[in-house]
């Protein structure tokens, strides 16, 4: 389910959850906030999948251009509350999956990625490849040879971080179909 927090939607995934059905949210986090945090965690709503790609808020305004400067502080402040919220309440859900899809604009920040992960309470971290589906005008996007292999650099370092903080992750399938283009 593709969420953006509209109360319809909500209600549909409450209902589906009370009825015994798996159900997962994604957004790219900007909509969510603590009202709609605390109706996820209420329900039991299995996986919240947020796409962020970057692990600061410098790289936030790079790769989300036109989001307002205070965007990525607001995200991080709704995911610290929602690692509260299930401690507190001593529920494991949802799952927060965080995705990061690697451009050439974020390509220096997979680490800071990890530890924002890390901070915010993630229970797994992906790293996507960027496809252009043949688009000239996403071209400058796709990662130069030196991007890629400063890109498997940086995971094969990130990936022991995230298994020394229990971090569940898809590096080494992201390696293995990685390519530049």
């Amino acid at each position: 389910n593709n969420f953006e927090g509209s109360s319809a939607t909500t209600k549909f995934m409450a209902r589906a959850k009370h009825a015994g059905c798996s159900c997962w949210a994604l957004t790219a986090g900007p909509s969510l906030n603590r009202e709609k945090i605390d109706a996820l965690v209420g329900m039991g709503l299995d996986e919240l999948r947020i796409t962020v790609m970057a692990g600061t808020r410098e790289l936030y305004v790079r790769t989300h251009q036109g989001s307002p400067e205070n965007t990525f502080d607001r995200l991080r402040e709704n995911l610290l509350f929602l690692k509260e919220r299930k401690q507190s309440l001593r529920k494991p859900r949802p799952k927060l999956k965080l995705f990061c899809v690697v451009i050439s604009e974020n390509v220096e920040g997979l680490a800071d990625f990890a530890r924002f992960g890390e901070s915010v309470g993630a229970d797994e971290i992906h790293y996507r490849p960027f496809d252009d589906v043949g688009d000239p005008g996403l071209s400058r996007l796709i990662l130069t040879e030196d991007q890629t292999t400063q890109t498997r650099r940086q995971l094969l370092e990130v990936k022991p971080y995230l298994e020394s903080k229990g971090i569940l992750h898809n590096i080494d399938a992201f390696l293995l179909a990685f390519h530049c283009k």
